[in-house]
């Protein structure tokens, strides 16, 4: 009891002089562990430039049907690069860039509405959901791919298991990405990104 009171009173004398005990210094990283730590946290980019990406987009949404208007932009700073946040006519994308402005992982969502009178437009968005995440690797047609098609029988499935309720998530690994399908609710979101 005498050594914890005079552990204590030795601990209350230094905090009162402004001093604490010594402590352990934190130790310092090199730049090569600041760069794995990053890469562990910002994860590997794909080989795909943003400029590229968005030429695959635009030409493979043109040869689909779909539109390639982009309502609203917003660009912006991250620990990992950059962020550009995109609504389009059929949902909303979001791309993770690095500083050399390759695509670290491509996201794109939207809401699959009820009713018979929106299945027209639910179809339209999920094959232009599709050929977003498929312009990772060009801009041919969805349809005319065995990916594409595997990421649409996918997205059918877990939009009729989990129509408006509940959620679930399927995962593919083809070519050295990985292409997430994720249904909760009445949303539906596509990722594609670099196996880590």
């Amino acid at each position: 009891m005498k050594k914890i009171l005079m552990g204590l009173s030795v601990s209350l004398l230094l905090a009162a002089c402004g001093q604490q005990p010594a402590a352990e210094t934190p130790k310092q990283i090199s730049a090569s562990e600041a760069a794995l730590v990053k890469s562990a946290i910002c994860g590997p980019s794909m080989d795909i430039t943003m400029e590229q990406l968005l030429t695959n987009l635009d030409q493979g949404l043109r040869a689909t049907g779909g539109s390639p208007a982009v309502r609203d932009k917003k660009l912006s700073a991250n620990d990992c690069g950059y962020v550009l946040e995109m609504d389009m006519d059929y949902g909303k994308i979001r791309m993770e860039i690095d500083g050399q402005k390759r695509v670290r992982n491509l996201g794109v969502g939207y809401a699959n509405l009820s009713g018979e009178e929106h299945m027209l437009k639910n179809a339209t968005n999920a094959f232009a959901s599709i050929q977003t995440v498929m312009s990772a690797t060009g801009s041919t047609k969805w349809g005319k791919t065995e990916l594409g098609k595997t990421l649409f029988e996918t997205m059918g499935d877990l939009v009729i298991e989990h129509k408006n309720s509940g959620s679930d998530t399927k995962q593919l690994d083809v070519d050295g990405k990985r292409y997430i399908v994720a249904v909760e609710g009445a949303a539906v979101l596509m990722i594609v990104q670099a196996l880590p």
